[in-house]
């Protein structure tokens, strides 16, 4: 067994009987006496609710998407052209 272990052993004897000696101890001990407070008939008592944060508000916006369309006329021109005809 190396001195590590040996020491690491010993620490917990010495720790663990601590615990237990100090358990025993507040056993004997002899405990403060206790304040009762006795609710009194006919009087009624509020009780204290949590108080809770309001809630954040989120502002939403409403995003709208338009979308233009460009409508062309395609469509060919006709053109006439008069050529001279030699005669």
């Amino acid at each position: 067994m190396s001195v590590r272990m040996a020491l690491a052993k010993l620490c917990a004897c010495t720790c663990g009987g601590a615990l237990v000696g100090g358990g025993a101890m507040h056993v004997s001990d002899v405990p403060a006496a206790a304040q009762v407070q006795k609710a009194k008939p006919g009087k009624k008592y509020r009780t204290r609710h949590a108080v809770r944060a309001p809630a954040k508000r989120v502002k939403r916006v409403k995003r709208v998407v338009t979308t233009r369309r460009v409508v062309s006329q395609g469509g060919s021109t006709v053109t006439t052209q008069t050529i001279p005809l030699p005669p």
